[in-house]
């Protein structure tokens, strides 16, 4: 028969690994922002690898952008993920630089994986 500990050991592991799956597939958080300088954000968790289409109030008026550190985010000038501008790995404090300024509708994140 299995002593406590391994018993209350095996919960453990059982919730620490669904908990881990829920983050995975929650994707990594993002802030967009009206303004340059991260001012007048709204802030999300976008599903990993799935197309999110910006909100009305911030479709074409983004210009700068947070996302969680160890992910990789595409930007698309249309909705559902087409016509793709490029792609970032840091926030950008004023993307008008790199031709996106007031032109994102939909975005696509994921976490970076690294391989061992």
């Amino acid at each position: 028969m299995p002593s406590k500990f391994c018993s209350s050991m095996v919960m453990f592991l059982v919730v620490a690994i669904s908990i881990i799956n829920i983050d995975a597939q929650l994707g990594p958080r993002i802030k967009c922002c009206i303004d340059a300088g991260f001012q007048n954000c709204e802030e999300w968790n976008i599903a990993s690898d799935d197309c999110f289409d910006v909100p009305d109030e911030l479709n074409d008026a983004i210009s700068s952008i947070v996302i969680e550190s160890g992910a990789v985010c595409e930007v698309y000038k249309d909705y559902s993920c087409r016509t793709p501008l490029g792609s970032f790995t840091e926030p950008i404090s004023d993307i008008a630089g790199l031709g996106w300024n007031d032109v994102i509708s939909s975005i696509m994140c994921d976490f970076i994986y690294e391989e061992h």
